[in-house]
């Protein structure tokens, strides 16, 4: 081919980095996610705790390795990375960067409070710039309602999982301003998104499997309310651990048909949802104790596992052919 092709020998675009997508920061949104459960799982039943520092270790590197390709994609194409941001849709995908660098903390602060501290302050103001940012052009360009999808729980209630890193770093104040903010905003834009699902056309099927960050706000809810408060499982925490087990049962009815959608990054949307519900049942069963709440939780760790897993591995395969690297 000539060094101006835009096409393979299949006739399909040629695979260039200026097609890498922002939506590949879920990868480690989702297995940081899945260390915290493991984390979860040690310290409420006494599972290796290897594992979950091994995942931990993954998840850091696959940051590390998004990040950088996409920063140089920033650097060589800086046309199609300002397209991407101005994208209607595509767009909300610069709060994955944030919330993966708000994960990175998490994973990090056990380790070293100083590396995690920073990492953390980070994290929370980007994430709090790109939620501003975001609303305001929402505000100023009215977008329309077919527009809007579950990713719009990423940028404004991703603040709900500040509370995991600032109650150790010692920043209790900062936990309940972020919670706030996270909370508030999932009442507000909550009711926009069942409007949006219920009342109007399907969601396009690269979009589908989105529909499961609708169980990450009150999985997370219930922990990061559970270290601000430091106590025992209150009525609170029951409350979000009820509407998270609530939407992890309407995704599963929606499972037979989730089932039949091809491989697509989106794919990775599955997975922080399933390990912080993981998480907050390993919580829930450690507060209550009886051998149903104790098997549900492992299981449920176990099937956050596969699936992190599967995506995974359907990642690698979809890189290795180039097809992460294609415009979609």
């Amino acid at each position: 081919m000539s060094a101006g092709a835009t096409t393979d020998a299949a006739g399909m675009p040629a695979a260039s980095l200026a097609h890498l997508p922002l939506p590949l920061f879920a990868a480690p949104m989702g297995l940081g996610g899945l260390a915290l459960a493991w984390r979860q799982g040690a310290a409420a039943f006494g599972l290796p705790g290897v594992i979950g520092e091994a995942v931990a270790a993954l998840a850091l590197a696959a940051f590390g390795a998004v990040a950088l390709a996409y920063a140089a994609k920033a650097l060589r194409h800086p046309a199609a990375t300002a397209a991407e941001l101005a994208h209607p849709v595509r767009a909300v995908f610069a709060s994955a960067v944030t919330v993966a660098l708000i994960i990175a903390a998490l994973v990090v602060l056990p380790w070293s409070r100083d590396a995690g501290t920073v990492l953390l302050a980070a994290g929370a103001a980007a994430h709090l710039a790109v939620a501003v940012a975001l609303l305001a052009r929402w505000i100023a360009h009215p977008t329309e309602i077919a527009h809007a999808a579950p990713t719009w729980l990423i940028p404004l209630v991703g603040n709900i999982l500040v509370p995991l890193g600032a109650v150790p770093a010692g920043w209790p104040e900062l936990g309940w301003l972020f919670f706030g903010l996270g909370a508030g905003l999932w009442l507000f834009v909550t009711p926009i998104l069942l409007y949006r699902l219920i009342f109007h056309p399907d969601l396009p099927p690269r979009l589908l499997p989105t529909l499961a960050i609708l169980l990450a706000p009150p999985s997370v809810g219930m922990l990061s309310w559970l270290a601000l408060t430091g106590g025992p499982l209150d009525a609170m925490a029951r409350v979000l651990f009820g509407l998270a087990v609530f939407f992890a049962l309407a995704l599963a009815a929606l499972a037979p048909r989730l089932a039949r959608l091809p491989f697509f990054l989106s794919w990775w949307a599955y997975t922080f949802p399933l390990a912080a519900f993981a998480a907050a049942t390993a919580r829930y069963a450690a507060s209550v104790g009886g051998a149903v709440a104790q098997a549900a939780a492992l299981g449920l760790l176990a099937v956050a596992t596969l699936v992190v897993a599967l995506v995974a591995a359907c990642t690698l395969r979809a890189l290795a052919r180039g097809e992460v690297l294609r415009p979609e």
